[in-house]
């Protein structure tokens, strides 16, 4: 599940989604589109509340090293990876691949019932 997390003007931030010919994911792809210039922090648990999801299955990518240690310091249950200058370029591979299998079979463990 994918949401946007933006601190921008709506139709700004929605214009690459809808317009851009290389960009992949569309508006349509997202359950949450959240823009608007508030703190990111009250944003992701928007995002949080309308998905119906704790903040723990949550994870917050941006360019931004301050708005990534800010997520950090006010909302611990947030996974934020450092990802380098361009997110764009940012591979889901290697330790945080297994990272995210390795919750999700977690999850699954302490279910009642639970099967793998």
């Amino acid at each position: 599940m994918l949401a946007v997390c933006s601190k921008n003007t709506d139709a700004i931030a929605r214009e690459p989604f809808r317009d851009h010919p290389e960009m992949l994911l569309r508006e349509q792809h997202l359950a949450v589109f959240q823009a608007n210039w508030d703190d990111k922090a009250s944003n992701i648990k928007s995002i949080a509340e309308a998905l119906n999801l704790g903040l723990e299955s949550i994870v917050f990518v941006d360019d931004n090293p301050a708005e990534r240690e800010r997520v950090r310091q006010e909302l611990p249950l947030v996974s934020v990876p450092e990802i380098g200058n361009d997110p764009a370029y940012y591979p889901l591979s290697g330790g945080q691949r297994r990272r995210f299998r390795a919750s999700h079979l977690e999850q699954r463990r302490s279910r009642p019932g639970g099967k793998l």
